[in-house]
């Protein structure tokens, strides 16, 4: 089983770089990341997708 991770910054002013080599350097070898995704908003694209890559697949 492969670690991922997810990364969230709230304004595009900020930088999400920090966290993801947090969270590459914790040995997520994949990481989503929302970039000026406020905490209002309950769709963030990167985090519908980071839960989507977690569902299992059924065949």
């Amino acid at each position: 089983m492969s670690t991922v991770g997810y990364a969230r910054v709230s304004t595009r002013e900020q930088n999400p770089e920090a966290q993801e080599a947090e969270l590459r350097a914790a040995g997520a070898e994949r990481v989503f990341a929302d970039h000026g995704e406020s905490s209002r908003v309950k769709d963030r694209p990167q985090s519908l997708a980071f839960l989507d890559y977690l569902r299992p697949t059924h065949s």
